[in-house]
C-alpha cells in the first residue's frame, strides 16, 4: 500500500507541474481510495492546490465518460483506460501504471 501511495503522489505531482489550473479533478476506481485520499491530502497541504476526487466502479466510470464528463486524471483498470483511449476521450500520453489490486484466497 505504501508503494501505491508514493506512486499516486508522484503521478499527481508530475501531472500538476504541467497543469495550468489550481484545482485537479480526479475520477477514480474505488480500489485505490484509501491510498489516494491520503496522497491527495498530502499534496494539497504541500501545494495549496485542491484535488477533487470522485470514486466509482469501473462500469460507472465508463458511463460517466460516455456521457461527456471530463476529468484531469482518470484512475481506472487497464480495460477502461483502453476503451476511453480508443473512443478518443483520453490521451494515451502520460499513461502510468500505479499498481495492481488483487484478492488473496
Amino acid at each position: 500500500m505504501k508503494r501505491l501511495v508514493v506512486a499516486i503522489s508522484v503521478g499527481i505531482a508530475l501531472w500538476n507541474t504541467m497543469a495550468v489550473a489550481a484545482d485537479v479533478k480526479v475520477l477514480s476506481a474505488g480500489a485505490v481510495e484509501p491510498g489516494l485520499l491520503r496522497a491527495a491530502e498530502q499534496f494539497e497541504r504541500a501545494s495549496g492546490n485542491e484535488i477533487k476526487v470522485q470514486f466509482n466502479t469501473a462500469p460507472q466510470l465508463t458511463k460517466r465518460m460516455a456521457e461527456g464528463e471530463v476529468a484531469d486524471i482518470l484512475i481506472a483498470p487497464p480495460a477502461v483506460l483502453d476503451e476511453q483511449a480508443k473512443n478518443g476521450r483520453i490521451s494515451t500520453q502520460g499513461r502510468l501504471m500505479l499498481g495492481r489490486v488483487g484478492a488473496r484466497r
